[in-house]
């Protein structure tokens, strides 16, 4: 089954790349996935298996992004949900701004296998804003393969992916949040009067103001 959809985020092309290639912050934020672990040596949350083997992976790769990586996707097809557990490896290319990704999974209590083959290219839309291109093939077998009509599948995707642009603009917003240098407001320090300055501005207050004769 064939997917495409294209949708646009309000950054510049070379951002949207960027947070592309962060694995672990792309994964939160597609509803349903959950990114466990790494196969190739490479890190995910700072946790480097082989710190050798990924130096030299990422030095081969040229890009930070590309690896094989192990997680979980959990989704709903009309009445049958299924969590497939599987790999995906990730094959990005910076030149381009495209990327591939192969992934394969397997819902083992419900019988069921996944797999998908996924193209995305990015180009700027406009100088702030990033137009994303998403070409996939997806093949369902299994009790869950009944419920995979091409409606449903087009509607899931639909949602996948508008949740995906509205958590991905707000983590670059966080991020930008935090770069920003904090702004600090000069303010005088209070002043602090004693009894006796109390009184000469009392005194001083007196002598200053008007003296008015009263009416006989």
């Amino acid at each position: 089954m064939r997917i495409t959809q294209q949708f646009e985020v309000n950054r510049p092309v070379d951002v949207v790349w960027d947070f592309f290639q962060d694995i672990p912050a792309m994964s939160e934020c597609i509803a349903g996935a959950e990114l466990t672990g790494r196969l190739d040596g490479g890190a995910v949350d700072g946790d480097v298996v082989d710190r050798d083997a990924a130096d030299r992976d990422t030095a081969d790769r040229g890009a930070a992004g590309a690896g094989t990586y192990t997680g979980r996707v959990a989704l709903k097809l009309g009445a049958m949900s299924a969590a497939f557990d599987g790999t995906m490896r990730i094959i990005p290319d910076e030149p381009s701004r495209s990327g591939v990704l192969e992934g394969r999974g397997e819902d083992r209590p419900g019988k069921s296998r996944g797999g998908i083959t996924l193209r995305y290219a990015l180009a700027p839309a406009r100088p702030t804003t990033t137009a994303v291109t998403i070409d996939a093939e997806l093949t369902l077998t299994g009790a869950v393969a009944q419920f995979a009509r091409p409606a449903v599948v087009n509607d899931l995707s639909s949602h996948l992916v508008s949740e995906f642009v509205r958590r991905l603009e707000f983590r670059l917003d966080q991020a930008e949040e935090a770069d920003r240098p904090t702004q600090l407001v000069m303010r005088p320090a209070p002043v602090h009067r004693t009894f006796r300055d109390n009184m000469l501005l009392l005194r001083r207050f007196l002598h200053d103001r008007p003296h008015y004769r009263g009416r006989r």
